[in-house]
């Protein structure tokens, strides 16, 4: 087996146990970006529902009028901006809208007017969600057919309030995680990949080098050099090495001096 396979085959094993490497640390990044999202949304979620039912609360505790309680959380909600991407919508009981803080076109319009990408309406598939989950969190996936004709997949929550039958929800879309997954994972894969590509040229350079110096496979070099030590000058190694300095054009000049000088004495 020659030394170039031997050493094409450490640079293949090297690029096999990085890639492992990154499949690992990139799936581990996954699942905590993951997290990372359910953890935000959720969070977020829970700041707008836990102060509509706060105000919900204080009307029925008689500490303020119904009336004034929904007019001071529509100004509230309608001004909670959490990020460019990233807001909790609210809806009424017949699902119009009272606040999208990033897309304040839609108040009073209703969430009916939504479709998903086969043309359903997202104000059902909301309704049938909460429905099935009245206690707690209710998660639905739904498609939302893009710009560019795309359809992209999302996560949703909702939850519906218990005196005034808000509806409130939040969520996110798969491109979106995507996105922000591969923007974080994109250097790891990077840094995997130059590492293997520098070790490789490392590694190819090297062995080159050795072997102009040796002027051969190592066994075919140590074979010469054990004929000459043992004595046999009658080698039929050809020296056709470009390299006059290697090992092993310098073994078999070294055997040519010796025969010559053997002949001499004879």
């Amino acid at each position: 087996m020659k030394l170039s396979f031997k050493v094409g085959a450490l640079v293949a094993l090297i690029l096999t146990s990085f890639l492992l490497l990154m499949i690992v640390g990139l799936t581990t990044l996954q699942i905590a970006n993951n997290n990372d999202n359910k953890a935000r949304v959720e969070q977020l979620f829970n700041s707008t529902y836990n102060s509509i039912t706060a105000l919900e609360s204080y009307v029925s505790q008689g500490q303020i009028s119904e009336e004034k309680a929904k007019l001071l959380a529509t100004h509230l909600l309608r001004e909670n901006k959490y990020h460019e991407s990233e807001y909790v919508y609210v809806a009424d009981q017949h699902l119009s809208f009272i606040a999208t803080p990033l897309d304040p076109q839609l108040h009073g319009t209703s969430f009916h007017e939504f479709k998903d990408g086969k043309g359903n309406s997202v104000g059902e598939i909301l309704q049938r969600a909460v429905q099935q989950s009245p206690n707690s969190i209710a998660q639905y996936h739904w498609t939302q057919k893009q710009s560019d004709g795309s359809i992209e997949e999302k996560l949703s929550i909702a939850r519906q309030t218990p005196l005034w039958g808000w509806y409130v929800g939040t969520g996110i879309g798969f491109d979106e995680v995507n996105n922000r997954f591969w923007s974080s994972a994109k250097w790891q894969v990077f840094i995997c990949l130059s590492l293997t590509a520098i070790l490789a040229l490392i590694l190819i350079s090297s062995t080159r080098k050795l072997l102009l110096d040796l002027g051969g496979e190592p066994k075919q070099v140590l074979s010469l050099v054990r004929e000459v030590a043992s004595g046999d000058l009658r080698s039929d190694a050809t020296l056709d090495d470009p390299n006059a300095n290697s090992i092993y054009a310098s073994t078999i000049h070294l055997g040519m001096s010796l025969a010559r000088i053997v002949r001499s004495i004879d």
